[in-house]
């Protein structure tokens, strides 16, 4: 999915709602991190400001080594 301001990693767009994922990995930062990085790129860049009316569900996947993190908000556009 693209927006004036850049793309999201993954967008899963459905007739009501649509799921936008952003993925992170780095072996030096921490897994706490890069959810809040991936989750303020998601606000910053605006990827959910075209789905009007849908209930959108933001996500970050991160990788750290052996180590996997995950996070999920549901926001509902009126």
């Amino acid at each position: 999915m693209h927006s004036y301001k850049g793309n999201a990693d993954l967008v899963i767009e459905e007739e009501d709602h649509v799921i936008i994922i952003e993925f992170k990995q780095d072996d030096k930062k921490s897994i706490k991190y890069m959810i809040n990085e991936a989750m303020e790129q998601i606000e910053e860049k605006e990827y959910s400001r075209q789905y009007k009316n849908k209930k959108i569900i933001k996500g970050a996947i991160v990788f750290k080594k052996g180590e996997i993190g995950c996070k999920l908000i549901t926001q509902k556009n009126l």
